[in-house]
């Protein structure tokens, strides 16, 4: 009989907590109000910044503690994936209709060549910067824009497995071939 007394205790008991458990799991929180995050106002920073440390190793390429700094700034170790960013002007030399696109493809592609400058400091022996560099982006996503007077800006994610750095061998064997 004390058995079955207390095994109805233990369910009763269970039943209880297994019912709070439930309300305050269904309940929302009330004292945190939801708010949307400001992707454009994130997304601005991290552009900012990345700028900001790409431009202090651009004035200093002899400073290796700058690139450390812009490696830590530039990686994202959750996606596994490199921030980084391109900026570029209205090339005056281009017909009105194409200085649009003409600048996009600029800030891109400076901002892949600083992916490519990442990935060799990121993966092997630290190289100056402004060392001749080559290799291939298979992915990049653009991930926010800014314009200030006639310099665009871009931001651009691009995962550190589509980043292959051609090594100077290679660069060399296709150097020697176009000069041929």
């Amino acid at each position: 009989m004390k058995r079955y007394c207390l095994a109805i205790v233990v369910v009763a008991l269970f039943a209880v907590v297994c019912r709070q458990d439930r309300e305050t799991a269904e309940t929302p929180l009330r004292d945190r109000p939801r708010q949307p995050v400001d992707t454009q106002a994130y997304y601005d920073s991290i552009l900012s910044a990345v700028l900001a440390h790409q431009d202090a190793v651009f004035a200093r390429p002899a400073e290796t503690r700058l690139i450390d700094s812009l490696l830590c700034a530039s990686f994202d170790s959750l996606s596994g994936a490199f921030y980084v960013a391109g900026k570029a002007t209205f090339n005056p030399d281009y017909p009105e209709s194409a200085r649009e696109k003409g600048r996009e493809r600029a800030a891109r592609y400076v901002g892949e060549r600083w992916a490519l400058y990442l990935k060799a400091w990121h993966t092997g022996p630290r190289i100056r910067f402004g060392t001749s560099i080559s290799g291939t982006i298979a992915y990049s996503k653009e991930m926010h824009t800014r314009q200030q007077n006639d310099t665009l800006y871009q931001l651009l994610l691009i995962p550190v497995g589509s980043v292959v750095v051609e090594s100077e061998d290679a660069a060399m064997q296709r150097a020697r071939r176009r000069h041929r």
